[in-house]
C-alpha cells in the first residue's frame, strides 16, 4: 500500500479503547479491532488532511488565578499583582492531556527553569514595584506538552513609590527621621539622668544601711560580748557569737548590693542578728519568726535591707527598756487573692511612748538612722521599682504593751 500524510484520531484519555489488536483498511474505511469492540472510521481524502500534530498543542486553555479571581490567559497578556500577594495559581484545560500535570517557569532576567511541585508559584519578593517582568511557562503531562506562555508581570506601586511622589515623600521622611532622632535624643538623655539619680540615690541608701546595720556601736556591743564569753572561759559560746557576727556581716554588705532579697535568706539574716542581740543583753527576751504555710519563702523576694532597722528600733528601744521577760514575733504573710506580702513585727516592749520619755532623758543621746533610712528606702522602692510598700506602726492598747509594725508589699518579686 501507499502512505500518505499521517492522521490522527483522538482516543481522549483512552476513552475510546486501550489497546489496538487488528487494522483493516476498506471501501475508504478503517476498521479498527481493540479491546472494546470494533470501530468503522472514514478515511478523509488529502484536501480534508488539516488536522496535524503541530495543531493539538494549541487545544488548550491556560487560566491563571490571581486574588481568587480566574483569567483566561493567551500569549503575552499582562496580570498586575499587589506587592502583598506575589503569589499565582494555575490550572489547565486540555482534553489531549493525560496524567499528573506539571509546570516549568522561566522569569526573566533569570533564564534558568525551574519546575514546580505544584500548580501554585510564589514570585520572589525582589521585584521591583512599577516594572514589568516577563514569565515564560509550559505545562506537560504524560503525553502532551504545550508550547511556551509569554505572561507579562506587573508590581502596582504605591502612591508614594510613583517618580512624581518620590522627591517629596523622601523629603517628608528626612524631616520625620530628624524629629525622631530628636526626640530619641531628649528621651534618652532623660532616662541617663534618671538612671544616674536613681543610682545615686540607691548608692546613699546603701551606705546608710550598711552604716546602720553594721554601726560601731553594734560591733562595740558585738565583740564585748565575745571577750565576756572569754573571760569566763565559755570559749564554745564564745566561737558561735564570732562565726555567727562573722556571717551577718557577709550577708550585710552581700545584701547591699542587691536590691531584693528572698524571704528565706532575710529569716536568716533576722536570726543572726536576733541571736547576737540576745547574747548582747543576756537573753532578756526571747523572739519567734513565722512564715506562713502557702508563702514559698524560697522563690518570693521583697527589698532587701528594709526589716533591719525595724527589728533594732523593736529590741533597743522596746525590749531593752521593759521589766521583766520580752518577746519579739515576725511574722511572713501572703495574701492569695492580690499576692501581696505582708512582714509584721510585734514586741511587747514599753512602746513608742514611753521609749521616747527615756531617749529624751537620756544625758546620751544616741543618733539613729533608722526611721529615716527606712523612709527613703520606701520612697525610692515605689518611685523607681513600683513595689508599693507602705509600713503602719500600731501602739498597742493597755494593759498590752509593745509596738505592731506592720508593712505590706504590694508587688513583691515572684521567682519560677
Amino acid at each position: 500500500d501507499s502512505l500518505s500524510n499521517p492522521i490522527e484520531y483522538k482516543n481522549i484519555k483512552n476513552i475510546n479503547y486501550d489497546e489496538i489488536l487488528d487494522v483493516q483498511l476498506a471501501y475508504n474505511k478503517a476498521i479498527v479491532n481493540t479491546d472494546k469492540g470494533l470501530y468503522y472510521i472514514d478515511i478523509p481524502s488529502d484536501s480534508a488532511l488539516i488536522y496535524t500534530p503541530a495543531a493539538t498543542k494549541k487545544d488548550y486553555k491556560l487560566i491563571v488565578i490571581y486574588d481568587e479571581l480566574p483569567t483566561n490567559i493567551n500569549n503575552k497578556d499582562t496580570i498586575k499583582l499587589n506587592q502583598n500577594d506575589y503569589r499565582l495559581q494555575f490550572d489547565i484545560i486540555n482534553p489531549l492531556g493525560n496524567g499528573k500535570v506539571r509546570y516549568v517557569y522561566t522569569l526573566l532576567p533569570d533564564t534558568s527553569e525551574h519546575y514546580l511541585n505544584s500548580d501554585e508559584i510564589t514570585l520572589p519578593s525582589s521585584l521591583i514595584p512599577g516594572k514589568y517582568y516577563r514569565l515564560y511557562i509550559k505545562v506537560y503531562d504524560d503525553v502532551w506538552k504545550s508550547d511556551t506562555k509569554t505572561i507579562i508581570i506587573y508590581i502596582k506601586p504605591y502612591w508614594w513609590q510613583l517618580i512624581l511622589h518620590s522627591k517629596l515623600f523622601w523629603a517628608e521622611i528626612t524631616i520625620l527621621i530628624l524629629a525622631l532622632l530628636t526626640l530619641l535624643i531628649f528621651i534618652t538623655k532623660k532616662i541617663v539622668t534618671n538612671n544616674n539619680l536613681k543610682r545615686n540615690l540607691r548608692q546613699e541608701i546603701e551606705l546608710k544601711s550598711v552604716h546602720s546595720q553594721i554601726n560601731p556601736h553594734f560591733i562595740f556591743n558585738t565583740l564585748n560580748t565575745a571577750l565576756f564569753f572569754i573571760k569566763k572561759g565559755k570559749m564554745n559560746e564564745a566561737y558561735n557569737h564570732v562565726s555567727k557576727f562573722s556571717i551577718l556581716l557577709r550577708a550585710y554588705i552581700k545584701s547591699s548590693r542587691n536590691k531584693y532579697i528572698s524571704i528565706a535568706d532575710e529569716v536568716i539574716n533576722m536570726d543572726n542578728y536576733i541571736q547576737l542581740q540576745q547574747s548582747r543583753f543576756e537573753d532578756k527576751f526571747e523572739y519567734k519568726i513565722i512564715i506562713g504555710n502557702d508563702l514559698d519563702a524560697n522563690n518570693v523576694k521583697i527589698p532587701a535591707l528594709l526589716l533591719q532597722p525595724i527589728v533594732e528600733n523593736a529590741i533597743d528601744h522596746g525590749l531593752f527598756h521593759k521589766e521583766g521577760e520580752g518577746f519579739l514575733k515576725i511574722e511572713f504573710k501572703k495574701i492569695t487573692l492580690t499576692g501581696e506580702i505582708q512582714c509584721i513585727i510585734d514586741d511587747n516592749g514599753v512602746g513608742r511612748k514611753q521609749a521616747s520619755l527615756f531617749q529624751f532623758n537620756s544625758l546620751v543621746k544616741a543618733e539613729s538612722y533608722g526611721d529615716k533610712l527606712v523612709k527613703d528606702l520606701v520612697a525610692i522602692f515605689n518611685r523607681y521599682e513600683k513595689t508599693g510598700i507602705t509600713i503602719e506602726y500600731i501602739d498597742k492598747q493597755e494593759p498590752e504593751t509593745g509596738t505592731i509594725v506592720l508593712i505590706k508589699i504590694k508587688n513583691p518579686i515572684y521567682e519560677k
